[in-house]
Formats: C-alpha cells, structure tokens, sequence
C-alpha cells in the first residue's frame, strides 16, 4: 500500500489519496477514487526497486554471457550434442529473487545437464517443479525458429497493472 500511495500520489490520473482501500481476492488488489468521482481500481503484478532492477539487469545480463562461455567450453561431443539439441533455439532464463551471480555459476552444469536430457524439437516454458529442474531457476524459455543458435537470454518478466474504471 505505501508503494502503491507514492505511485498515487503522482499519477496524473488524479487519485484520491484518502480513498485508497486494499480488497480482497477475488476482487482487484486496490479500490480507490479519482478526485470526480470515478471509482477506479488496481491489480498489482510486481513491482521492483529501480536500482535493485538495474542491478539484478546486470547481473543476469553477466550470468547470460558466463553460460554463453561455459557452452563455449563444453568438450566438443557434448557442445556438438547441445548444439543438435539447440541450435535453432532462443533459450530464456528467470532465476531465483535470491540467487546471487555466485550461485547462477554454479549452477551452468545442472542447467546444461537439464536442457540436454531433452528431445529435439522440445518447445515452450519449463517451470520449477518439474522433475530435474534446476533449482536456481524459475522459468526457462525454449523459442525455436532461430538461426545460428543456441541464444542464452533472459525470459522478460514485466510489472503487469490491470485497471479498471467504474
């Protein structure tokens, strides 16, 4: 809610400060009232400090070239195995809120391993809770269709602000 009120309290829309009431689910997060009148309301995604955004870009963005540079150092057989695998593939990657560029290291085997145990032609979103998911990871992504691959990137997870207006 403090969050939400700062965001209140400059947003051109014109939000009554005093009006701002938490709801329950099913119902969006936030009620309020636009200075006319208007019943308004807001359901939240995420939102995330701009620095620790920046920060956590960079280090993702680090994270991305290390497994870049870690398929590069794969002996040959098993880079040539991924490469089939792969090699028309964008690979996207969210990761634990609290794993550190230390522990996304560590990780490139498991991640390596993971991805490798798969059929050619696998596609779409793979989450945690499958079996041998790594745990560093939250989603990855597996986009076919992409020459000179595989591409290592970082699955974009947006702040999501759903308004509706009564």
């Amino acid at each position: 809610m403090k969050v939400f009120k700062k965001f209140a309290s400059v947003c051109p829309l014109g939000i009554s400060l005093t009006s701002i009431r938490p709801q329950s689910p099913p119902k969006p997060d936030i009620l309020c009232m636009l200075r006319d009148g208007t019943k308004i309301e807001f359901e939240l995604g995420e939102a995330v400090d701009r620095n620790y955004q920046r920060h956590l870009r960079l280090s993702i963005d680090q994270t991305l070239i290390g497994m870049r540079e870690y398929y590069n150092s794969l002996p040959k057989v098993e880079k040539e195995n991924f490469s089939q695998l792969y090699g028309d593939s964008q690979l996207g990657f969210t990761f634990q809120e609290n794993a550190t560029k230390r522990n996304r290291q560590d990780a490139y085997p498991d991640i390596f391993w993971y991805l490798s145990s798969f059929t050619p032609g696998v596609t779409g979103q793979l989450k945690e809770g499958d079996a041998g998911f790594p745990l560093i990871c939250k989603i990855i992504r597996i986009d076919r269709g992409i020459n000179g691959g595989p591409f290592f990137m970082k699955v974009m997870l947006h702040l999501s602000l759903q308004v509706s207006m009564k």
